[in-house]
């Protein structure tokens, strides 16, 4: 056990408020006999960040990135990870961030620019390619008076929320009159029939959410 697993563990096992904003994030700190190895960067930059809002010394040795990009690449990394578990994405998932005056972004030239966001949407895709869109907006993060564990375990809930709802409003007959146009390569009725494996496809996605 590394010399900072050991002592993030004596702290979690007298502070039970520190127990409890480190399990917001579901991390399963308890499992693991080394986190550096265990976790990425991003999620021990956030234990840190933790830490100091339960007026303790940070642990692990990262640069002190700003609150604001570490939300933005928790919350990428969370949505990339579940549309792939669930296979709802048959590319590279399609996560982008909204901003007020420079259009939507990917994390990438979000965090490069250093550009704020204002809220994210991800767009579920099924076998067949039909897509769905679930957005949420950001609220103002209070970092004095809120940990950023609360923060996250709040907008995640949203957004997963908003994944769900999606594939449940997936109207195969709605797309279908959005998107038909004839043509020599497919016909009405094949599309009619891929678009009620999509949403059938969704159906049980959400089912198992």
């Amino acid at each position: 056990m590394t010399k900072e697993t050991e002592k993030l563990n004596k702290l979690i096992q007298n502070d039970k408020e520190l127990e409890y904003s480190l399990d917001e994030l579901s991390l399963n700190l308890e499992e693991y006999y080394n986190y550096e190895d265990q976790f990425s960067v991003t999620e021990l930059q956030i234990i840190n960040k933790i830490l100091q809002y339960h007026n303790y010394e940070p642990i692990f040795d990262f640069i002190n990135e700003p609150n604001h990009k570490l939300i933005y690449q928790y919350l990428n990394d969370f949505a990339e990870e579940y549309l792939n578990d669930f296979d709802l994405s048959q590319r590279k998932p399609e996560i982008l961030f909204r901003t007020d005056d420079d259009g939507d972004q990917y994390i990438y030239e979000l965090l490069k620019k250093d550009i704020k966001a204002t809220g994210m949407y991800v767009i579920p895709e099924g076998p067949n390619n039909s897509t769905t869109m679930a957005e949420i907006e950001f609220d103002e993060f209070d970092e004095k008076n809120v940990s950023i564990a609360e923060y996250l375990n709040n907008t995640i809930s949203k957004l997963y929320d908003e994944i769900k709802r999606s594939l449940i409003d997936f109207d195969p007959d709605e797309q279908f009159d959005q998107l038909w146009v004839p043509n020599d390569r497919i016909s009405a009725r094949e599309m009619l029939r891929i678009l009620d494996e999509d949403q059938e496809f969704f159906n049980d996605v959400a089912n198992r959410m």
